[in-house]
């Protein structure tokens, strides 16, 4: 008979989404939060943050993909251009 175990028990706090007005902010908000637990919890194992990461164009923010042909970026023509701009250097 199978049997559903529980185990490795966390508590995750997320902010309020739209606070933060970028990454930078997020995260010191994420920091203050982490903070205030540790100040005034007890029995806390561990306390750290985690964050997902993803790669992005710094010029039109999309998801960074490039051709498996050529390894150029293929989000926009600005990226595009700043990597053959890169490779000609």
């Amino acid at each position: 008979m199978k049997v559903l175990v529980k185990e490795n028990y966390r508590v995750i706090v997320r902010p309020v989404s739209g606070i933060a007005r970028n990454s930078r902010e997020e995260e010191q908000l994420c920091k203050m939060i982490l903070q205030g637990i540790e100040r005034h919890v007890d029995d806390i194992g561990d306390a750290y943050l985690e964050w997902d990461t993803r790669e992005v164009c710094s010029f039109c923010n999309y998801l960074w993909e490039v051709d498996s042909e050529d390894g150029m970026p293929v989000c926009c023509n600005r990226a595009y251009e700043e990597m053959r701009r890169e490779e000609d250097e």
